[in-house]
């Protein structure tokens, strides 16, 4: 059954005071930091205001709210992608505020403008899995079942016949060069977490959903070798035409904007994953804005107790 929460989409009150009270223990100190640093993103501000009200600051609330007509106001990108990443963000931010919005018409006028954008048409494998975060979190939004099911169908499409057993995606990685191959890949593999993370705090669990053992786990793990070995990135879209790899500085650059999803799936692996930790560790504290927010802020496991507690 659906359990709409209306907090903060990807986490609840719990993840964020797990973090107040590990605060001055890593991985939180540093992202306690970053949080608190000061910021010359406005994105970036705007949701640290909307976090900051769910810690008790209805005057950072208040200000997120402000931003968030400033935010309506604005010229759309010309790249779909990119728009859709931010309809997220803006959704994230009202779900954070939402207690300030009832009289506001920013949901509705957030859910007008948010469907107008998905009756775009696309063949990109990693724009049509990010139409599925962007139409599941309208269906949050909106609390509109059919919408939230054709977005559980988006995702359940993908692993049933997009990911391959080895957990790349050949409709992107058959057509791209290695870089752009490499991004879409990247790209396609967070949407998936997402929505999985997405569908979670409602009560619809995606995570499990698998195609004889092939699942979200199986795409997340793939790219991970390449982070490493980047020069190693077997595809470049023609097979006629050895793989020339891909630079270390790109294949790092690509994960530190998207990485979060790592954060977000380090816990689905039983036995944890070395590689996840890894790289955490090399590129924590991490923050998407445009992609579930401050991640290991609220995603970071708790630290293990010690000896004597």
């Amino acid at each position: 059954m659906t359990q709409f929460t209306h907090y903060g989409l990807f986490f609840t009150e719990a993840h964020l005071q797990r973090a107040q009270k590990h605060k001055d223990k890593a991985p939180f100190t540093d992202a306690w930091t970053q949080f608190n640093a000061p910021q010359t993103d406005p994105y970036a501000d705007m949701l640290i205001h909307a976090y900051r009200y769910r810690l008790g600051d209805n005057s950072a609330g208040e200000t997120a709210r402000i931003g968030l007509s400033d935010w309506f106001n604005a010229k759309p990108s010309n790249d779909f992608l990119t728009n859709m990443r931010q309809a997220l963000f803006t959704g994230q931010v009202i779900e954070l505020i939402r207690p300030l919005l009832a009289s506001t018409p920013f949901i509705r006028q957030w859910g007008d403008d948010t469907a107008e954008l998905l009756k775009h048409d696309t063949q990109n494998t990693h724009e049509l899995l990010w139409k599925g975060v962007l139409t599941l979190t309208l269906g949050i939004i909106s609390e509109d079942e059919t919408t939230i099911n054709s977005a559980v169908t988006t995702y359940k499409h993908a692993i049933d016949d997009l990911l391959h057993p080895e957990g790349y995606m050949p409709t992107i990685v058959d057509n791209q060069d290695e870089v752009t191959g490499f991004t879409y890949q990247i790209q396609a593999t967070q949407a998936l977490v997402l929505m999985a993370e997405l569908a979670k705090h409602i009560g619809i669990d995606l995570y499990s959903y698998n195609k004889r053992g092939v699942s979200v786990t199986t795409a997340t793990a793939y790219p991970l070798y390449y982070y490493f070995y980047p020069e190693k990135w077997r595809w470049s879209g023609d097979k006629y035409r050895p793989s020339v790899g891909i630079p270390e500085e790109t294949a790092k650059q690509v994960f530190r904007d998207h990485a979060g999803f790592l954060e977000i799936i380090a816990e689905h692996y039983n036995p944890p994953l070395k590689a996840i930790k890894m790289i955490l560790d090399d590129l924590r504290p991490i923050q998407d804005i445009f992609g579930g927010g401050f991640l290991t802020l609220t995603h970071a496991p708790a630290p293990r107790k010690g000896l004597f507690g």
